[in-house]
């Protein structure tokens, strides 16, 4: 509910409603465009998200996001070998963290 209500605070104010992730060029198919509008609201009051998307970017991440109102930080990497590696870093930062792969998509 506190994101929500930052959003629309920022809003008000003229604030930049997303920290802007970016694109990711050549993803596997097409370009991929993060965006979470609740992004710039909960990073300018908990920074420390903003941070650790930076570490994953840093690390070599294609690209990092909060997920939903930031409860989660991901990072996109070209490679388990790069995602596990940028995982280490994210460790020494104190986070927690988890090296996955996208699901197979089923039917058409």
């Amino acid at each position: 509910a506190d994101a929500y209500r930052w959003l629309d605070a920022d809003r008000a104010a003229g604030e930049a409603s997303s920290a802007a992730a970016g694109t990711v060029a050549l993803w596997p198919v097409r370009a991929l465009d993060l965006v979470n509008d609740l992004a710039g609201p909960v990073v300018r009051r908990h920074p420390e998200i903003g941070r650790l998307r930076a570490v994953l970017r840093a690390a070599g991440a294609l690209a990092s996001e909060m997920t939903g109102s930031g409860s989660t930080v991901f990072g996109l990497f070209s490679s388990q070998a790069a995602a596990r590696r940028a995982a280490a870093v994210a460790a020494a930062e104190d986070a927690w963290s988890l090296v996955t792969r996208f699901a197979p998509r089923f039917g058409p």
